[in-house]
């Protein structure tokens, strides 16, 4: 256990407790629906954040030693060519697969089909055992292969590619979206009666040391002074590990792992479950709250 800061001890000293009294609150937990926004997989370039090989025209210097902030670098990856666009520019007739073919029942199949051959082509070049073909010669004195990374999943960070000598957004994978009735175990703290909330940070974030929270959400502590009495407050996943305790896993990591499982099909996205902590100050200690609607937060 980490010890805790002079701002914390501060605050429980004011509250009169020791840090040996205070425990984690109990949930009542009950099964809800909510809209919720949750990162899912990158659309483009899956929960890896994978570089996407693309091409230029040999002779464009658009790329050369540039520093791209986010919308400058989205506009000119899109100047940039496929597999398939390359194809197209050089006017190659792909030949499909006739055994993958049978197997291509939408146009979106059909489309990731011409990418495959139309990548099977480009890549011909590569290989050195082999005479490359007219097509691959062609494409070689015309286009040049550059690995960008992705620019849909960029979380403000920057990345420097030293083989293009160019900076630019570093992708995560992920992206935000709004998913709409998400089956999630709302948890409603069961504050003991009579719970007092006389942190000198009360209204902040973390009720212990002041901080702002950003990613890890706050959850409940509460303490049981000398003379019987109850104190409690909304602490940070940091202070929550300071107090002895393990962190809860936020929604942003669950719904990273949920994201995780749908990409490989072991889950699909009806099967996505959150655990939501609720910040609320009102007691649901030895409440049946399946018939409650006036909840206050």
């Amino acid at each position: 256990m980490a010890s805790h800061s002079k701002k914390t001890l501060t605050t429980i000293t004011l509250m009169e407790t020791t840090p040996e009294q205070w425990g984690q609150v109990p949930y009542t937990v009950r099964k809800e629906q909510r809209d919720l926004m949750l990162k899912t997989t990158c659309p483009d370039c899956g929960p890896w954040s994978s570089s996407t090989t693309r091409y230029i025209l040999i002779g464009d210097d658009s790329f050369k030693g540039h520093y791209f902030e986010q919308k400058e670098y989205q506009e000119a990856f899109d100047t940039t060519f496929s597999a398939l666009q390359v194809a197209e520019y050089l006017n190659v007739e792909l030949t499909l697969d006739s055994w993958n073919l049978k197997y291509a029942k939408t146009e979106e199949d059909l489309l990731k089909l011409r990418e495959e051959s139309a990548w099977d082509l480009i890549n011909n070049r590569f290989r050195r055992s082999v005479n490359p073909s007219p097509d691959a010669i062609k494409f070689r004195e015309t286009f040049r292969a550059m690995d960008l990374p992705c620019p849909t999943c960029a979380n403000g960070q920057v990345k420097y590619l030293r083989q293009w000598n160019i900076t630019c957004p570093r992708p995560t994978g992920y992206v935000t979206r709004l998913h709409k009735d998400v089956k999630i175990n709302a948890h409603y703290p069961a504050w003991p009666q009579g719970t007092t909330f006389p942190s000198k940070y009360d209204g902040c974030d973390c009720e212990a040391c002041g901080k702002t929270i950003r990613k890890s959400g706050t959850y409940g502590v509460v303490a049981k002074r000398d003379d019987g009495t109850s104190v409690g407050m909304f602490v940070g996943n940091a202070c929550i590990k300071k107090f002895g305790f393990k962190a809860y896993k936020t929604m942003d990591a669950q719904a990273e792992s949920w994201a995780k499982k749908v990409s490989s099909r072991s889950s699909s996205v009806d099967d996505i479950v959150i655990d939501f902590y609720y910040r609320t100050k009102q007691s649901f200690e030895g409440v049946d709250i399946t018939t409650i609607d006036d909840i206050t937060y």
